[in-house]
This record gives C-alpha cells, structure tokens and sequence, in this order.
C-alpha cells in the first residue's frame, strides 16, 4: 500500500466531518469498548484488503443519527449497520482511489466481532489508527489479504 499514515488518517477526519459532522482527535492506540460495532469494505483486484471503522455502539448511534437527520433515540440497528458500512465505504472508495493499480470495492458489511483481527483471519492488519469523536474511541484498521 502507498499511502502514508499521515494521509490515511487525514482522509478518515475528513469522511467523520463531511459526513456526519464529527470531528476526530488522533489519540494513543486503544481498543474500542464493547459492545461495539464495525463497518468494513474489502478491496480486491491488484491489491487485496479491507478497510474497516470500529466504535462502540453508543457513538454509532450517534453517527447514524447524524447521517440520516434522525433522534438518536429512534435510530434502528439496521440504520447503525448502514451508517457504519457506508463510513467504510467511504473511506474505502477514497483509499481506492489513491492505489495506482486498479482495484474494485465490495458492498460494505458490518459486524460485531470483537476484534479486527479476528474477524478477518485471513487477513493480516498493517495499519492501525485510534481517534476519538465526542469522548469516545474510533479504530481504523487496513488489512491485507495474501501477504
């Protein structure tokens, strides 16, 4: 992967900002509390990974209700779900687009593993970004598939 960590994290403040109005705060490398939910994309073609958006689930109802203009209190786990998946997909679409060979973005998914890692077993996960939006932690995980 080409990018630099200093891009890849100013590309994840923009997505939380333009798309749900959060602003993101690097912090030290934490875990996420459970329960917590991920949004994931993989990338396939000439490289072959996942981008994946982790919070606890409390903050992704947050950003659900800000993506669809909704109360918090009436945001469903299917509008969590969606929110957190296009979050990745978002934030996958603009790694995509700066790869110089040519990939393909699968529909987004999301889970509640407890852990990147081992959701993607056959992944290895090569970067690791920790934020915090409204006091409470975001990860980012690149995985990379076939290493």
């Amino acid at each position: 992967m080409q990018l630099g960590d200093e891009e890849l994290c100013e590309l994840t403040e923009t997505v939380f900002e333009s798309c749900v109005g959060m602003v993101l705060d690097r912090i030290d490398d934490v875990d996420c509390p459970e329960p917590s939910i991920f949004g994931y994309v993989h990338i396939t073609g000439g490289w072959e990974g996942s981008v994946v958006v982790q919070c606890e689930d409390e903050l992704a109802r947050r950003v659900a209700a800000a993506m669809f203009g909704s109360d918090i209190g009436t945001v469903t786990p299917q509008e969590v779900a969606d929110a957190m998946g296009e979050i990745a997909n978002i934030t996958a679409g603009n790694v995509k687009s700066r790869l110089t060979i040519a990939c393909q973005l699968s529909v987004p998914g999301h889970s509640n593993a407890v852990d990147i890692e081992s959701a993607f077993p056959q992944s290895q996960l090569i970067r690791r970004y920790t934020f915090q939006a409204e006091g409470m932690p975001v990860v980012v995980g690149i995985l990379q598939r076939g290493w």
